[in-house]
């Protein structure tokens, strides 16, 4: 999961987990004080959803569930 941030640090890293099976939800860039890493993100990897905080906080409880995430991928940056 990636939420606000600048860099690419946090999206090396979910590509990594995206590689090794897991899955990689992202904060909406419009929502993040910093949407710069979110929107990396979305432009450099396969992302499975960009969703705001609330729907992330669900997402997390569902994944710890072992329920899949079910949420729509990102088309295009905001």
């Amino acid at each position: 999961m990636l939420l606000s941030g600048m860099g690419s640090d946090g999206v090396s890293g979910l590509i990594a987990i995206k590689k090794a099976g897991g899955v990689s939800p992202v904060q909406h860039p419009g929502e993040a004080r910093f949407g710069s890493m979110p929107c990396t993100a979305i432009a450099e990897d396969d992302v499975d959803a960009m969703l705001t905080v609330l729907d992330l906080a669900a997402v997390l409880a569902a994944l710890a569930r072992g329920e899949t995430l079910e949420a729509p991928r990102p088309t295009v940056l905001p």
